[in-house]
C-alpha cells in the first residue's frame, strides 16, 4: 500500500514536471509580454492569465496556490487573491526567488514562475 502510494507521489509530480514545461510554451507567459503587462489597462490579458492559472491549479491535486511574481512592478497575481500589490520593504524579492529554484530555476533562464 506504502509502495502504491509513493508510486502516485511520484506519478503526481512527473506530471507537474511535465506540465510547467508545456506552460514555458504558453505565448500567455511570454517574458516580455510579462514584463510589458499594464496592470491598470490590460483587462484581458490579465483576464486570460486569471483562467490559465486557475486550470493550472486544478491541473493536479499537489497543486495548492500559484503566483507569478512581477519583480518590475512588485506584484504577485493568481487566481484565488487577483494582484497583490507587495511592499518592498516587508516582502524582499529573495523571499521569492529560492521558491522557484526548487523548480530547476537558474539566473538568467526565464522560468514562467518569475519574470524579473
Amino acid at each position: 500500500m506504502l509502495e502504491r502510494a509513493a508510486s502516485r507521489i511520484e506519478e503526481q509530480l512527473e506530471q507537474i514536471e511535465l506540465t510547467t514545461t508545456q506552460w514555458t510554451m504558453d505565448p500567455i507567459f511570454d517574458p516580455s509580454k510579462m514584463l510589458s503587462l499594464n496592470l491598470n489597462t490590460d483587462y484581458h490579458e490579465i483576464h486570460n492569465l486569471y483562467q490559465s492559472l486557475m486550470v493550472m491549479r486544478n491541473t493536479n491535486p499537489l497543486i495548492d496556490k500559484i503566483d507569478v511574481y512581477l519583480a518590475g512592478s512588485a506584484v504577485t497575481i493568481n487566481d484565488t487573491d487577483g494582484i497583490v500589490y507587495l511592499k518592498r520593504k516587508s516582502i524582499p524579492e529573495a523571499d521569492y526567488l529560492p521558491l522557484v529554484s526548487l523548480n530547476g530555476y537558474t539566473p538568467g533562464r526565464w522560468d514562467p514562475l518569475v519574470c524579473t
